[in-house]
């Protein structure tokens, strides 16, 4: 019911997460604490959640279950074909706030912004 609302009862005491679920609430707290409880039983690798390890075994199995529709890419990883999208509608939704730049991928926002504390001086 609270999707539908929109309300997020669940709130981290540590920082400004706000979630519906609860269990989103329980695997978020695991980014505080560097609790890594879902482990890869192909290797080493551990992750904070369920999902991400899911994620993880796509490619030890060579899966790319997201698929462009517009063109031939395909990738493990949800996050990256939603990238990808941008390079097709152009989109640019990451946005430095101390300049005019913007760019279609976080990191490249990361990097800008690196360079801009260079720059001015900052560290």
């Amino acid at each position: 019911m609270y999707k539908h609302t929109a309300e997020k009862p669940f709130k981290c005491n540590i920082c400004d997460f706000c979630t519906s679920y609860v269990n989103s609430l329980k695997n978020h707290m695991h980014t505080h604490t560097r609790e890594k409880p879902f482990k890869c039983n192909i290797c080493d690798c551990c992750y904070t959640t369920k999902s991400h390890l899911k994620t993880h075994k796509h490619k030890h199995a060579r899966e790319k279950p997201f698929k462009c529709n517009l063109c031939h890419y395909c990738c493990y990883r949800k996050e990256n074909l939603r990238t990808h999208m941008h390079k097709h509608t152009d989109e640019k939704p990451f946005k430095c706030n101390l300049c005019q730049y913007c760019c279609n991928r976080k990191g490249n926002l990361r990097t800008h912004m690196r360079n801009m504390q260079v720059v001015h001086g900052k560290s």
